[in-house]
């Protein structure tokens, strides 16, 4: 992998208050990272700072090996972003709006380039219209295809894909995806926990300007959650704790232990030598979803990288 954006020990404040506190993280090509955290979290501050917008007293933000300093236009030439609610021209066309976004980024494209652009993120058959009448998914293409002028190899979604609904969502993840595929990297802002649960290979938890976790999706988590039903429940439980297994759930009907997975024999053998009989065993699976959102309510340094 080839890392394409670095944010290295940033540190930002707001009349004398911390608000972004040492972040240090990287995007790669080939990936899609998601940024997650509650409002007041402080991504949109990490966003205008990657973009040049804002000041920030220490550390260093680089985009393909260079720095990124504020106006710094040239540097991030390399750099696409889709921003919440960013304005389209509505009287004018598909093609009227992505002519004006190739006059603003100064890039050189043919007609033909254009055309294909336009039907890579969908649009082939709509760009005539007003953009008035296009759909919320439609307008985050036509976005999508401004973001992707000049072929940039870092694009950021600033939460544009919450504000759409489930089907308009799935059209654009695979949009995403092949972007990916290509080589893209793609920083995704949200606080859609299903939606980067579906496209994000990492994700960065964000909480009051601190990273507060940070977890690669892709690996496979080595803990996992047992549901046993012995002849002694609450027996079973003594033994476990007194044996240091201490993530130990009484239920109603058996018991719940998180261990990790070369742990389950050793822990059945267990309880048989103390003769309490193991008559039920139940792995008990959970999603990536339920994951997520546990880091993103609560993330704390147990969970970082």
């Amino acid at each position: 992998m080839t890392e394409l954006l670095k944010v290295a020990h940033l540190n930002k404040k707001s009349k004398g208050t911390p608000v972004l506190n040492d972040l240090d993280f990287q995007l790669n090509d080939h990936e899609i990272v998601g940024l997650l955290g509650p409002s007041g979290a402080g991504m949109p501050l990490v966003i205008a700072a990657i973009l040049g917008l804002t000041d920030y007293e220490e550390g260093e933000i680089s985009l393909i090996g260079r720095p990124v300093k504020k106006d710094s236009e040239r540097t991030l030439r390399p750099l696409g972003a889709v921003l919440p609610d960013l304005p389209h021209y509505p009287y004018l066309s598909g093609w009227g709006n992505l002519k004006q976004a190739v006059r603003l980024k100064k890039v050189h494209l043919k007609k033909k380039d254009l055309q294909k652009l336009a039907a890579s993120v969908g649009l082939k058959n709509v760009m005539n219209r007003k953009v008035r009448t296009f759909s919320a998914a439609q307008q985050f293409q036509l976005s999508l295809a401004e973001a992707l002028l000049g072929a940039p190899k870092v694009l950021i979604i600033d939460q544009a894909l919450d504000q759409l609904d489930f089907a308009a969502q799935k059209e654009i993840e695979s949009l995403l995806n092949a972007q990916k595929e290509q080589g893209t990297g793609i920083l995704l802002l949200s606080q859609n926990i299903p939606l980067v649960a579906r496209l994000a290979d990492r994700v960065i938890v964000m909480q009051k300007g601190t990273i507060a976790a940070k977890r690669n999706l892709k690996e496979e988590d080595p803990e996992r959650r047992i549901r046993l039903k012995t002849t002694d429940d609450a027996r079973a439980v003594k033994v476990l704790y007194e044996n240091h297994y201490d993530k130990v759930l009484a239920l109603d009907h058996g018991i719940e232990v998180t261990m990790i997975s070369s742990e389950r024999p050793e822990i059945v053998q267990l309880l048989l030598d103390e003769g309490i009989g193991v008559w039920e065993i139940e792995q008990v699976e959970t999603s990536l979803e339920e994951k997520l959102a546990g880091w993103f309510q609560g993330g704390t340094e147990e969970w970082a990288d």
